[in-house]
C-alpha cells in the first residue's frame, strides 16, 4: 500500500514538474481513420513530449512499449525505420514514418489538430529537455528499462485497451 502511494506521489510530482502538460484533452478530436502507431518507452522525456500532445489532441493511438532491453517491438522499429531511435510514429493515413519528437508533434497538430498549426507552447521544445528529464527522475526512472521479471512474459492474445491520459498517476502502475 505504501509503495503504491509513493508511486502515485512520484507521478503527480512528475506531472507538476512538466507544468501540467498531459492533463487536458481537446473536445471532439479529429481522429485518424487508421490508428496511429507509436513505438516508445515510458521513461524517455522525448517520448513523453509526444504522449502529452496525444493527450492534448485526445487521439486514440496504438502504443508499442520499447524499453531498453526489450525485445518484442524494438526489432520492428529497426526493420521499418532503419534505426533504433524513439519515439517512432507510423501514420498509415499519411504514409509518414517519423522519429524526432518535434517532427512527430508538428505532424500530429498538422493532421489532427483543430487549426493545422502547432501552438507556440509545443513549437520549440528545448533540444535538451531538462524539465522532462526531471519528470523522469521524479518518477523513479520507471519505464526506461525492461522489468526483468516480465521479459519472457507471453504476449496477450488481443491488444490491450487503456483509457487514460499522460499525467494520470494511475496509468503508471
Amino acid at each position: 500500500m505504501v509503495n503504491h502511494q509513493i508511486k502515485v506521489l512520484q507521478a503527480v510530482a512528475s506531472a507538476i514538474a512538466q507544468g501540467g502538460r498531459g492533463v487536458t484533452g481537446t473536445a471532439f478530436p479529429n481522429q485518424p481513420v487508421k490508428a496511429l502507431k507509436l513505438y516508445e518507452f515510458e521513461g524517455s522525456p522525448f517520448c513523453r513530449r509526444v504522449r502529452e500532445v496525444i493527450t492534448l489532441l485526445n487521439l486514440d493511438v496504438e502504443i508499442y512499449p520499447c524499453p531498453k532491453g526489450g525485445t518484442r517491438y524494438r526489432s520492428v522499429v529497426k526493420e521499418i525505420g532503419g534505426k533504433l531511435q524513439f519515439p517512432f510514429l507510423i501514420d498509415e493515413n499519411t504514409g509518414d514514418k517519423l522519429y524526432e519528437s518535434q517532427d512527430i508533434i508538428h505532424h500530429l497538430f498538422k493532421h489532427y489538430g483543430k487549426t493545422g498549426q502547432t501552438p507556440q507552447k509545443f513549437s520549440n521544445y528545448p533540444e535538451k529537455p531538462y524539465v522532462a528529464f526531471a519528470g523522469t527522475l521524479l518518477n523513479g526512472a520507471r519505464g526506461v528499462w525492461i522489468d526483468k521479471k516480465i521479459v519472457n512474459r507471453t504476449a496477450p492474445e488481443h491488444k490491450l485497451e487503456l483509457w487514460s491520459f499522460e499525467a494520470s498517476p494511475y496509468s503508471r502502475e
